[in-house]
């Protein structure tokens, strides 16, 4: 049932209320909850997919925390975007 099979059992459950209000209000939480599960799943897996064709990938941050790296002879790395504020006067 895959996809569709949470729908089927809420619909299902819409059907079933108006005769055993109970029993179709739970078929109809059981399928959002399932509805829910199947959406989550393929959600992960996109995330997952989308981190394995970045790995390796060499990226430019903004952040005071990443460490400084570093490199011998000719390479091209990530760097990082950094905003520095002497304070006090401007000196014109």
């Amino acid at each position: 049932m895959g996809k569709a099979g949470g729908a089927i059992l809420s619909f299902a459950g819409a059907i079933v209320s108006f005769f055993v209000p109970p029993l179709g209000l739970a078929m109809m939480v059981a399928g959002g909850i399932w509805s829910q599960q199947v959406a989550q799943r393929k959600m992960q897996e996109a995330m997952d997919a989308a981190a394995r064709a970045r790995a390796g990938m060499k990226t430019n941050a903004r952040t005071s925390q990443m460490a400084i790296p570093v490199a011998y002879g000719k390479v091209r790395v990530g760097g990082n975007l950094v905003y520095m504020n002497a304070g006090g006067d401007l000196v014109s």
